[in-house]
């Protein structure tokens, strides 16, 4: 379940969920058994209620990660943020010439600066980083990848953008990738994804289209601003209203056409997307395995071959 700022309402919202009702909304969420809450925007910590909604929702029992651009943290509670989530990811779309070229000049250098800050503080959330994979950085995204666990970041996920695929030499893409993988299979608990995955970025980046979107079986779901429900948290695809206790059965009740936006998308590899899916596609051995691994994260989970 994802709740956040993207993709646009159908119409425009006539007014953001407040703190009282985006509270109901997320009661409503627990109540209907949903394991995960997702906070993301736009930019989620232009909300100053963020770490009450998050705190509410720990209480309800969901598990509540962030996903930020590191730029707007509180100036004096990041020991509170680190507290209050299970997950914080910031988005850093490579070294400082790349990630300038996709999010804007002089944009890296804040970035990190939170991203330093947040490792900084105190409390047990894990702290990763999110990428998109495209020209810009594919030359470096293993030493990118290298640098991230200097920093002592705890995960590292990558996605795709949105098709068509931006123009890239794929056995240059395939270089790139492979240095990934190998940092994947040495510590399997920074990098989550599996080489499906990464076979579908090459994939994505040949032109050969989606990877696995499933989105007509609502694993992963989103709500906008104005309390409507998406199918994608990258394509609009809205299924009807969440807002005032409407969302179990605007999910019960969705028509098939409601899916027919996904086939003008063109796909994409995200991260939370094709890690979801196959999530709860696995055997159970297998994915209660795999969870371990993730719980103890790098400092706990010990590189293959290591004694």
């Amino acid at each position: 379940m994802l709740f956040f700022e993207h993709p646009p309402e159908p119409e425009p919202a006539p007014r953001e969920l407040d703190t009282a009702e985006a509270k109901a909304l997320i009661d409503h969420v627990a109540g209907l058994g949903v394991p995960f809450l997702e906070l993301v925007g736009g930019e989620p910590f232009l909300r100053r209620d963020l770490l009450e909604l998050a705190r509410h929702a720990r209480a309800r029992g969901l598990w509540c990660g962030v996903t930020t651009n590191g730029t707007r943290f509180p100036e004096t509670a990041l020991d509170e943020v680190r507290s209050v989530f299970r997950t914080v990811f910031v988005s850093v779309d490579g070294f400082e010439d790349a990630h300038d070229r996709v999010r804007g000049a002089g944009t890296y250098r804040k970035t990190l600066e939170g991203l330093h800050r947040l490792l900084a503080a105190r409390g047990p959330a894990l702290v990763g980083v999110s990428t998109i994979v495209g020209p810009e950085n594919l030359a470096t995204l293993g030493a990118f990848g290298e640098h991230l666990r200097g920093l002592g970041v705890q995960q590292w996920v990558l996605s795709s953008g949105l098709a068509p695929a931006p123009s890239v030499d794929p056995a240059s893409a395939a270089i790139a990738l492979a240095s990934v993988r190998r940092m994947r299979r040495e510590h399997p608990g920074f990098i989550p994804q599996d080489e499906r995955f990464f076979d579908a970025l090459l994939a994505f980046h040949r032109g050969e289209g989606r990877y696995g979107c499933d989105v007509e079986q609502l694993l992963h779901v989103s709500v906008t601003p104005g309390g409507e429900t998406s199918a994608c948290c990258t394509w609009p695809v809205p299924l009807g209203r969440a807002r005032d206790g409407a969302l179990g059965a605007t999910l019960a009740a969705v028509p098939r056409a409601a899916f027919d936006p996904v086939t003008a998308c063109g796909g994409c590899v995200r991260h939370d997307y094709a890690y979801t899916m196959r999530l709860f596609r696995r055997p159970w051995p297998a994915l209660v395995a795999e969870a371990l691994v993730l719980a103890a994260g790098p400092s706990l989970a010990a590189p293959r071959g290591a004694t």
